[in-house]
């Protein structure tokens, strides 16, 4: 039984208004049946799944009790049960055998490596998915994937490998043909039949898939208007005036009935009269031997020691944080490094503008040669332009990507497969050497190609910032991402909220004339830091130039953008600290938004 709540801010008031979405919602579900959960569209299905499951409540005031097997839980429901939810996210990188081992190597980290191996073939045999088990799962637009059935099997495969008592599957047949509906519904109907608890929004099956149903739990405005066993419905609906027409699919007509848009196709439909009738349905039934029988089964069903002995087993299984560190970690290696036409997208990407910058400066070194004014000038904006294609590039390879990975991480998070900080910081590192390694090679095009100072420590020192630059920028990647429902808004917001970092690196507005209120964006710019130690890399300590910037005063040139060689130790701390300090911060926006298992 449960009453649900929804408070809802004003815009412009400070005041919560607050909509009442269930209300009276009894109904009861079988060990060794499945149910389906049908309504109409508004009925309040997704609230009534996130109320059971305890997901997305944030905004939800919850009254009532859930009970299984007599025993009251709330959050702790999420402990026995599994949840498939209606969209189907996947590291597509990686093939369908190893994404069931990611999960039973946590889900399962206590028992024997044999032992995993062997839940993982049982279940790959039981879901119909062995033939393929080693086919890349793919990402949906990008490359080949396997199919929108097989994706939705491999989420219950994933989902049912500690044998969960209880299931709960939202729309499992949405987006898919009826023949492979069929097949996903039935494969939820085979794992009922092992003894499991299945319950299933779905939305207008066809015929054959409804009659795969034991049982029918009906949705209206928030109200219970009929649960048990579909034939049971079929009387129901006949005693009450509106009996299922002969060779017509009852989910259709069960929905219709209880629509406050019925007859609207027809220009005939009063929404007023259609809910004072979806009123009286619902008062029938909770007033029919339907609605009896089934309260009266509720009060004589009582084992919830043995539910209270599940949820404290499952707290034992949770896994070490480091072991889940180094899973997730190795799995976005993977994910970063095994798709090699993503692979050579961000190399032929960091090269090609390497050689680009090189070739429109094109210098070739000359040792014994002074720079003149034109080669200062070029040199500066080589530089600069540098520090431009690296924060961007490697901003933007973090927001097109995490905002899809933190969809993951937070169903994975949600379902206690590791810790927050384990998958967001293993995810993080996994970027690393392709930091490492990019800045290495576009050095090397681009250093001598632009005919900067030759001398050994400028090179390392410039590679060293490159290395920092994108460092800090794919930090500044997922600060945004974090703050970012989608990738989409990510993307918007991303070049407005990198424009104050380049605006302030020195090469547009002079250092130390930046204004005192916006003096704090300095410090922040990573584009400031970076430059200073680029052209400190290139001007200090030359030893050559033509007599307007003699060795003498190369300090000018610096002076010119307010840079301080002395600044270079500094500079190297601090990009580090940055880059570590959006990361932290993406971590904590993450935190709060992830702070309720729900």
């Amino acid at each position: 039984t449960a009453e649900v709540k929804q408070a809802n801010a004003g815009c412009c008031s400070k005041q919560t208004e607050t909509k009442t979405i269930l209300s009276g919602c009894t109904g009861s579900a079988k060990s060794g049946e499945i149910m389906a959960v049908m309504g109409s569209s508004g009925a309040g299905k997704s609230t009534f799944m996130n109320a059971l499951t305890h997901r997305n409540v944030e905004t939800l005031t919850i009254k009532g009790s859930i009970n299984v097997a007599g025993a009251a839980l709330k959050d702790d429901i999420s402990k026995i049960s599994a949840y498939i939810q209606q969209d189907d996210h996947f590291v597509g990188a990686l093939s369908v055998r190893e994404h069931l081992d990611f999960h039973a190597d946590l889900r399962l980290s206590k028992e024997s490596a044999q032992t995993r191996k062997e839940t993982v073939d049982r279940i790959l045999k039981i879901i119909g998915l062995d033939e393929i088990q080693n086919t890349i799962i793919g990402v949906p637009g990008l490359n080949k994937t396997i199919s929108g059935g097989e994706m939705k099997r491999l989420s219950i495969a994933a989902e049912i490998l500690t044998d969960p008592p209880i299931i709960f599957a939202d729309e499992p047949t949405s987006g898919l043909d009826s023949h492979l509906a069929l097949t996903v519904v039935k494969t939820l109907k085979a794992l009922a039949a092992n003894g499991t608890t299945v319950l299933c929004t779905i939305h207008q099956p066809s015929s054959e898939i409804f009659n795969e149903f034991d049982s029918l739990l009906l949705l209206t405005m928030g109200r219970t208007a009929f649960c048990g066993p579909p034939a049971n419905a079929s009387s129901f609906f006949a005693e009450v005036g509106a009996p299922v027409p002969a060779n017509f699919n009852p989910a259709d007509h069960f929905i219709r009935e209880i629509s406050k848009f019925k007859d609207l196709e027809t220009g005939t439909s009063d929404r007023d009269a259609n809910e004072t009738r979806i009123g009286q349905i619902c008062d029938k039934y909770n007033d029919s031997k339907y609605a009896s029988a089934m309260k009266n089964e509720l009060i004589a069903i009582n084992s919830g020691d043995k539910i209270k002995l599940m949820i404290k087993a499952s707290k034992k299984f949770r896994p070490n944080p480091f072991y889940a560190f180094w899973k997730v970690l190795m799995r976005g290696m993977i994910a970063q490094y095994r798709d090699k036409t993503l692979a050579a997208i961000k190399i032929v990407q960091n090269l090609g503008v390497a050689l680009i910058i090189g070739l429109i400066y094109l210098r070739p070194a000359r040792p014994v040669q002074p720079y003149d004014s034109n080669d200062v000038f070029n040199s500066n904006g080589a530089l600069f332009a540098y520090v431009c294609s690296f924060s961007f590039n490697y901003m933007f390879l973090v927001v097109f990507t995490f905002p899809r990975m933190a969809i993951i991480l937070r169903r994975e998070y949600y379902s206690g497969l590791y810790q927050l900080w384990t998958a967001i910081m293993a995810d993080m590192l996994a970027l690393v050497p392709f930091t490492i390694l990019m800045p290495l090679l576009y050095a090397a095009i681009t250093y001598f190609m632009v005919g900067l100072n030759p001398a050994a420590g400028s090179f390392f020192l410039q590679w060293l910032t490159l290395f920092q630059i994108a460092f800090c920028a794919t930090g500044y990647g997922y600060l945004i991402s974090a703050l970012s429902p989608s990738v989409e808004a990510a993307n918007a917001i991303a070049s407005p909220l990198m424009l104050p970092m380049l605006i302030f690196g020195g090469f547009f507005l002079q250092s130390d004339t930046v204004p005192k209120y916006f003096i704090w964006i300095k410090y922040l710019s990573w584009f400031y830091y970076g430059s200073e130690n680029l052209y400190s890399a290139q001007w200090e300590n030359l030893g050559y130039c033509n007599t307007e910037f003699s060795d003498e005063n190369t300090a000018n040139i610096l002076k010119r953008f307010g840079y301080e060689p002395d600044n270079i130790e500094r500079n190297i701390g601090i990009m580090f600290a940055l880059g570590i300090g959006f990361r932290f911060i993406g971590y904590l926006i993450l935190s709060f938004k992830y702070r309720s298992k729900a």
